[in-house]
């Protein structure tokens, strides 16, 4: 899996570089289940884009490629809704 459990990142830390960081400025959030289909949330996120005319280079933040998805308490926080993953 990627990232590997070995590495305590999220997907997008994992491949992110210090040249694209700039691109991945997201103009979009989006959340979702996990049981979703990732091809159909993936046709959703295209829809999305054309019905808004928006970039073909637009970023989307994606809340499980986000955070990281191997430790759950790492990223559920302490309760205080200003340090939560969301928030910040």
């Amino acid at each position: 899996s990627y990232p590997p459990k070995s590495s305590p990142c999220s997907f997008v830390e994992f491949i992110a570089t210090a040249s694209n960081l700039q691109k991945q400025r997201p103009t979009v959030f989006v959340s979702h289940t996990w049981r979703e289909v990732h091809s159909r949330f993936i046709q959703c996120l295209k829809h999305h884009a054309k019905g808004r005319q928006l970039p073909h280079d637009s970023a989307f933040w994606v809340c499980g490629y986000a955070l990281t998805q191997h430790d759950g308490d790492l990223e559920v926080g302490n309760g205080d809704l200003d340090d939560e993953p969301f928030a910040k």
